[in-house]
């Protein structure tokens, strides 16, 4: 309702330091006053991962057409989660000469070993990578759109070596209460 904070909230949006952007983006989400489609664009291709999650619930919220961006950021968090635990995770041996994939009944929860000197990084990376990736699908599902509710399907019944299921609960709780899907 106050111009001259909305509009203080856009101009923060597009700041670089991180947690300003996050909040700002994370406020500009919950108000109905028309907010740029190309800084929530720009701001769901940020390297930083809760910057894209902030974008993706603000840009959900404020363009309708939205849908096609934010499943191609979902894809992307779901290969970075990916990529992020396979640099700390190898696959268990069974055996000298078999070997279990990553994944086949592991948990991306795993953490680093204590011992290296990059886990507290790692942890942070994974950290950051999962909240990102529940914004997005909370984002996805916020639309209501047949587009939206079919992903969540898809990513509810999603069978892959790269998640414990967080992705799959968060979906299917996403779907739970709308009784036409």
């Amino acid at each position: 309702k106050d111009k001259a904070v909305f509009d203080w909230l856009v101009r923060i949006a597009a700041s670089p330091e991180l947690r300003i952007a996050e909040e700002s983006l994370r406020a500009l989400a919950r108000l109905d006053a028309a907010v740029p489609a190309s800084l929530l664009r720009q701001r769901i291709d940020d390297p930083h991962p809760l910057i894209r999650g902030a974008a993706a619930l603000a840009l959900a919220r404020h363009d309708p057409a939205s849908m096609p961006t934010l499943h191609a950021a979902a894809t992307r968090l779901q290969k970075e989660i990916y990529a992020c635990w396979s640099s700390y995770v190898s696959p268990v041996r069974s055996a000298p000469a078999k070997s279990a994939p990553l994944g086949k009944g592991r948990t991306t929860f795993e953490r680093p070993p204590n011992n290296s000197p990059a886990a507290v990084a790692q942890i942070q990376q994974a950290t950051e990578l999962y909240r990102a990736y529940q914004n997005t699908i909370r984002a996805i599902a916020s639309m209501h759109t047949p587009e939206g509710d079919k992903w969540l399907r898809e990513e509810a019944l999603r069978v892959a070596p790269d998640f414990s299921g967080i992705g799959e609960y968060v979906a299917a709780s996403q779907l739970w209460d709308r009784p036409d899907t």
